[in-house]
């Protein structure tokens, strides 16, 4: 099996950021109706694939916000209502509801295609219409999330629906911030000592070895000795100054675009902004910086 290369992955997201329009697939079925773009792209990725001798490669998290609304309103276009507290007319494919991490839920499939749609959500589309934007949720007005009721669902966006909640999930997401926020000892997420921190500060052992004995990830240990966890405890040397930068810059421009102090973050850096920017070119530069250089 072929694995999937970044200039491959750059040149499979260039292809899907710049549909070429409709793509003929040989099925009657499959012809775009309002999404054009979207279905080009997905036969666009398959096709190339294809040709590139790809599997198993996963494309859905390529895809955009919205991307199988689509589908829900092919199912209205082709006679799908809502009536008597129930789906009518269907259309083959749709599966009956099922009751999933607390709501109730309908799955699609056809072909290799498969969705996964909230029964609020197509009882919202049929009832108030299409959502502003792909982006817009369903929201239970009353907060219980079984109740699919035409009278209960509305459209909202993120922040909307993340306020429509009850005083007691705000009382415990409040208790939930502040146990993040405690420090230490004080943190129910604490796995080690003041004792512990201060006896791997001293230690001249390799992470892998601190990490075994003390039961937490090499990271940990990693962050602990550079001051970047438990920085609140007195007698943590202060970090020797940096000595390099990296820089990310777009070809043909003097400014960089981003920078870091470790080549993996930059590489992470070059590989977002190839993924924003397709068409553009970008490559990674190391400086050596000066006594008197700011390091921020």
């Amino acid at each position: 099996m072929k694995t999937l290369s970044r200039l491959k992955t750059r040149q499979l997201q260039a292809s899907l950021a710049l549909p070429q329009g409709p793509v003929d697939t040989g099925k009657a079925n499959h012809e775009p109706r309002e999404h054009p773009s979207v279905l080009s792209s997905a036969a666009q990725f398959a096709r190339v694939s294809r040709k590139a001798g790809l599997r198993g490669f996963c494309y859905s998290r390529m895809k955009p916000q919205g991307y199988w609304n689509f589908l829900i309103q092919e199912a209205i276009d082709a006679g799908m209502t809502y009536e008597n507290g129930g789906l009518v007319n269907v259309p083959p494919g749709f599966s009956k509801p099922g009751y999933h991490q607390g709501y109730f839920k309908i799955s699609f499939r056809r072909g290799r295609m498969r969705a996964t749609f909230n029964l609020a959500r197509i009882v919202c589309w049929l009832v108030n219409g299409p959502p502003p934007t792909p982006g817009h949720q369903v929201d239970h007005i009353n907060r219980i999330k079984t109740d699919d009721s035409p009278e209960n669902l509305r459209w909202v966006t993120h922040r909307e629906n993340t306020q429509n909640i009850s005083e007691e999930d705000k009382v415990a997401r409040l208790a939930m911030l502040d146990s993040r926020l405690k420090r230490g000892i004080e943190s129910k997420y604490c796995k080690l000592t003041e004792t512990q921190v201060a006896e791997i500060r001293a230690s001249k052992e390799i992470s892998r070895i601190l990490a075994d004995r003390f039961g937490v990830r090499r990271a940990t240990i990693s962050r602990i000795k550079r001051g970047d966890r438990w920085k609140h405890l007195p007698g943590l040397e202060p970090a020797p100054p940096r000595e390099w930068i990296f820089e990310v810059f777009e070809v043909g421009y003097t400014e960089p675009k981003a920078f870091a102090w470790s080549p993996r973050t930059a590489s992470r850096h070059l590989s977002t902004l190839r993924q924003k920017h397709p068409e553009s070119l970008f490559r990674v530069a190391k400086r050596k910086l000066s006594p008197s250089s700011p390091e921020s």
